[in-house]
């Protein structure tokens, strides 16, 4: 998997037609979706073989609408956002289950993580049930922290975009007269 980010040179933002509010856009979007993959990152590290993050921006050009998505396509990390039900583990290749009780390396509703400490002896078992997976609810975590952040930086990055371009008209007809 790959981080969707394209860099925008002068010469293709002239080809295109991009003007300064977009552009503004376009810079403040990538800034909030590295702010977005770093937060993520951090959160799926502490995990054997972390996954990768995926980023996806879009600005579309007709309606005014943008949005950054970041995700993890792996299972694991989907079991652990929606949780699990309580279920019966059984052994398969050995005749018992061993296990030491450990702390949970993450919390429910937040981003949050810790290394995992063993506590306490092995424990024996021939089967037995387990209480299941919490929902972590890493996506409606995220979407929480970031979406004030978001509309702001989107607000600010349009006034900005139209301070931009209108100094750049007055400049012109400064030219032209």
């Amino acid at each position: 998997m790959e981080v969707m980010f394209k860099p925008i040179d002068q010469a293709n933002i002239q080809s295109m037609g991009i003007d300064a509010v977009r552009l503004s856009m376009l810079n403040e979007l990538r800034k909030l979706a590295r702010e977005m993959q770093k937060d993520l990152q951090s959160y799926v590290e502490v995990f054997d073989n972390p996954p990768d993050v995926v980023v996806k921006r879009h600005l579309t050009r007709r309606q005014p609408m943008a949005s950054v998505e970041v995700f993890v396509d792996d299972p694991r990390i989907k079991l652990l956002d929606k949780g699990t039900p309580g279920h019966m583990v059984k052994p398969v290749r050995a005749k018992a289950l061993r296990w030491r009780k450990r702390k949970p390396k993450t919390r429910p509703n937040s981003l949050k993580t810790r290394r995992t400490n063993y506590t306490g002896p092995y424990r024996y078992s021939k089967g037995h049930h387990v209480k299941g997976i919490k929902a972590r609810n890493i996506g409606k975590t995220l979407a929480k922290k970031y979406t004030p952040t978001f509309r702001h930086r989107m607000l600010r990055s349009i006034q900005r975009g139209v301070t931009k371009d209108q100094a750049k008209n007055r400049q012109l007809r400064r030219q032209y007269q």
